[in-house]
């Protein structure tokens, strides 16, 4: 599987969480801010990859958007603008 595939492949899990009730859409919503924020773009999540060029990049923005991902469904409250740089950090403390 390449790197577009392997990324369409984790977009559509998250989107089939999303439609089976297991992730709230509204919290799903916030990944595209805190994906800007990583990867210093005003692009939605999904464009962002399509803008990145190396392999290194790609591998390392999936496992990104994975642990946002994953960091948004087990949010507890209500998130507010500023939780998207904390959220961030976390992401970013993640990464191998």
């Amino acid at each position: 599987m390449n790197l577009n595939e392997k990324f369409e492949h984790v977009y559509q899990h998250y989107q089939d969480l999303i439609n089976s009730g297991e992730f709230d859409g509204d919290m799903y919503d916030h990944v595209d801010g805190v994906m800007q924020i990583l990867w210093d773009s005003e692009d939605a999540a999904g464009a962002i990859f399509d803008h990145l060029r190396s392999d290194e990049d790609r591998k390392q923005y999936i496992q990104d958007f994975t642990n946002a991902c994953e960091w948004l469904i087990a949010w507890n409250g209500e998130f507010l603008d500023d939780h998207y740089q904390r959220l961030a950090d976390d992401v970013l403390r993640e990464r191998s």
